[in-house]
């Protein structure tokens, strides 16, 4: 990704946005593709963990970035 052309307000997360991508905030280099139906693409970087989850359709779905951090990385973490 490269610099944010889009700097999104608390209802999108603070999330920074470009190209599809989204940075979250934090000084973490986690980037996720996110769309609508909470379908999601996920990747730390620095963990070297990414995380892809399909979803049916229910629109703008931004709980997954959450259920992947809260969840999903401290189980791959702990293998």
């Amino acid at each position: 990704m490269t610099s944010p052309k889009l700097q999104l307000d608390e209802k999108f997360g603070n999330m920074q946005y470009c190209y599809l991508w989204y940075r979250l905030p934090g000084e973490k280099p986690v980037f996720a593709a996110i769309g609508d139906c909470g379908n999601i693409i996920y990747a730390d970087t620095e963990k070297r963990i990414s995380v892809g989850i399909t979803g049916t359709f229910k629109p703008r779905i931004f709980d997954r970035v959450e259920f992947i951090e809260k969840n999903i990385i401290p189980l791959v973490e702990s293998i």
